[in-house]
């Protein structure tokens, strides 16, 4: 007898690739869960955040590649209103067969090379555009110096000194320098900043794009996650230790409103 399917596919967003993201990860785990459905991936085909353009959604995609495509496939299910099951209970739906099911289709395209480092990625670019303005997205979404001043030793500690200290956001150098005032020497060599402009990388010797941060912090072995759908992605395909603001809960999105369990509490 042959088993019945509806297609479901996530399709029609135009925001930035992690919430993208975010939405299509949470198909495939409530299509692994719940058997009356399989996932038709729809390629990304406009990403907010200055990926509009034809050769930069390419990138998204072979970014997160998928075996199926929805050419010729009926599609029965455009983004339910299920998914929301899959934010609200990420633990129910992010078992580890399906954990591992999405990274191996991440690493389909790509290799994979494990980075002894501690990564910290801190929110910027859009989020200072719109705190500047008075946005409330931006106000309660933003994480200043002074917070990362106190978090980043904490975090460090259990961890060995000859791990390096990786902070990847965007902005100048400038605009971290408060975050290290009065830090011991032994310490602040250790950071790195890994920084882009708002719309793409500056060239700078400091700076990445989009898609760089995005493969080195699943790659490392800690990730600390800001208040962000892309690092909240990039969690759930780290294999490593990934550390997450469980306080942080009814402010955010309910995209990225709960974390694993298994994930580390800040």
């Amino acid at each position: 007898m042959v088993k019945s399917y509806k297609n479901l596919t996530v399709s029609g967003k135009t925001d930035g690739f992690g919430a993208q993201l975010n939405a299509k990860l949470s198909g495939i785990a409530y299509c692994i869960v719940d058997k009356k459905y399989r996932y038709i991936h729809t390629p990304f085909t406009t990403v907010s955040h200055g990926f509009r353009e034809p050769e930069q959604v390419d990138k998204c995609n072979w970014i997160f590649p998928h075996v199926d495509n929805r050419r010729g496939k009926k599609i029965h299910v455009r983004y339910p209103q299920g998914l929301n099951n899959v934010f609200h209970n990420p633990d129910n739906f992010y078992l580890p067969h399906t954990l591992e099911r999405i990274r191996n289709i991440y690493w389909s395209n790509k290799s994979f090379c494990k980075m002894q480092q501690i990564a910290f990625h801190i929110r910027r670019g859009d989020i200072t555009a719109l705190r500047k303005r008075g946005h409330w997205d931006g106000k309660r979404r933003w994480q200043g110096n002074e917070f990362y001043k106190r978090l980043i030793p904490k975090i460090v500690i259990n961890y060995p000194d000859y791990m390096p200290i990786v902070i990847y956001s965007e902005g100048i150098e400038e605009d971290f320098e408060t975050i290290f005032t009065k830090w011991p020497d032994g310490l602040r060599d250790r950071v790195v900043l890994k920084l882009g402009n708002y719309k793409e990388s500056s060239g700078k010797k400091t700076s990445t794009g989009m898609i760089k941060t995005f493969q080195e912090m699943v790659s490392s072995e800690v990730l600390v996650q800001s208040r962000s759908s892309l690092s909240y992605c990039c969690g759930i395909l780290n294999d490593g230790e990934v550390w997450n603001e469980g306080s942080y809960t009814r402010a955010r999105p309910v995209s990225y409103r709960r974390g694993l369990s298994h994930w580390k509490k800040f």
